[in-house]
């Protein structure tokens, strides 16, 4: 079977320590649970054992190329000069994005599964279409 999963993290800019990250998924409505599994399975083998080079390399090279589009399109940077005097971290952080993800290693990355990514501490959301009564019925 194939899914479209995706991820990602937001930290707060107000409260140190504080943000949430998410991962999901679409699929159909049958394969909710097996989807949920999946996802399981991959955070457990993150906080396991480290990535391999490969595989974080092949993750980091289009978020490396997307900031690299980003920083050069004047859109992205009038949303951070907008607040750059009331909110000055908020460039440093987008400044410190590259390298950081650049230095980021097998390791950080499992020890950040490690901390972050612990099934009892997650809250599960699933959205569904609404079922239709059967209409032979008349329900």
């Amino acid at each position: 079977k194939t899914y479209t999963p995706s991820s990602n993290s937001s930290t707060s800019a107000n409260f140190s320590g504080i943000g949430h990250f998410f991962a999901e998924a679409s699929g159909k409505p049958s394969d909710l649970s097996e989807i949920s599994t999946v996802i399981d399975r991959v955070a457990a083998e993150l906080a396991a054992q480290p990535v391999d080079a490969d595989t974080l390399e092949r993750a980091r090279k289009p978020m490396l190329e997307k900031l690299e589009l980003a920083n050069n399109r004047n859109g992205f940077w009038l949303s951070y000069v907008a607040k750059a005097q009331s909110e000055p971290k908020r460039l440093e952080r987008i400044e410190a994005k590259a390298p950081i993800l650049s230095k980021l290693t097998p390791a950080d990355v499992q020890a950040t599964a490690r901390k972050y990514l612990k099934k009892d501490n997650s809250i599960r959301i699933f959205a569904k279409p609404e079922e239709k009564p059967n209409q032979d019925s008349g329900k």
